[in-house]
């Protein structure tokens, strides 16, 4: 155990390390405020000047960024609107063949408001005769590296259909995400009825060549 006399003359001892350990902190704070403090004007003017032009960098780092969002905007309003409004049809379409987002110019072709569109299956808007081939054109697509393009009828509300072009590509991601469809849709119902006045051009050349005359044709 230790004694009372010994006890005395350890908190002293105690108390003076304590004194001793406030006195070095404090002196060697004092020492490193001098040495981190500028000793003389030129100094000070130095470090002033350092703080302003860096404030000037900021300032113009900040305005950049500040066009370059701008710029970013605007490509981005452009794109939209070249997406938009392009002459053809596009859609993508999820790894379940649901659309997840089309142009207008799609909706416009199908007669039906975007909004109501997203998330429906594509393949309730392609003919029922059509529907199978539109299934074997998605699967080979995911099978092949590139575009690959088919024709089918697409099924209108008001029971018309329209005869189109697809030309789609697969999006398979290196990772676990679920791969997409990106289809470009061609109105080519003009063109349809070009082939078929065509034939029956041809038709009637060849019977006037056969010296059939101008008959009606059968059909």
């Amino acid at each position: 155990m230790i004694g009372p006399n010994q006890a005395m003359r350890t908190k002293p001892n105690t108390a003076a390390s304590a004194v001793k350990l406030r006195r070095r902190a404090e002196a060697r704070l004092r020492t490193q405020q001098s040495a981190a403090a500028p000793r003389t004007e030129a100094d000070t003017k130095r470090l002033l000047h350092e703080l302003q032009v860096h404030q000037v960098e900021l300032e113009l780092q900040n305005a950049e960024l500040g066009r370059a969002h701008a710029e970013a905007e605007a490509s981005a309003e452009k794109f939209a609107d070249l997406y938009d409004f392009a002459p053809l049809g596009y859609v993508t379409l999820n790894d379940d063949a649901a659309i997840r987002e089309l142009n207008h110019t799609a909706a416009r072709l199908l007669g039906k408001a975007r909004a109501k569109m997203t998330g429906t299956p594509f393949v309730n808007w392609v003919a029922r005769r059509d529907r199978e081939k539109f299934l074997r054109h998605l699967s080979t697509a995911s099978a092949t590296e590139g575009k690959v393009t088919a024709e089918v009828d697409l099924a209108l509300e008001d029971g018309q259909t329209v005869p189109v072009h697809l030309s789609t590509i697969c999006l398979q991601p290196p990772s676990a995400q679920a791969r997409q469809y990106r289809t470009a849709i061609t109105d080519i119902s003009t063109l349809k009825k070009a082939e078929q006045s065509r034939e029956l051009l041809v038709g009637i050349l060849e019977r006037l060549n056969n010296g059939g005359g101008l008959r009606p044709l059968a059909g």
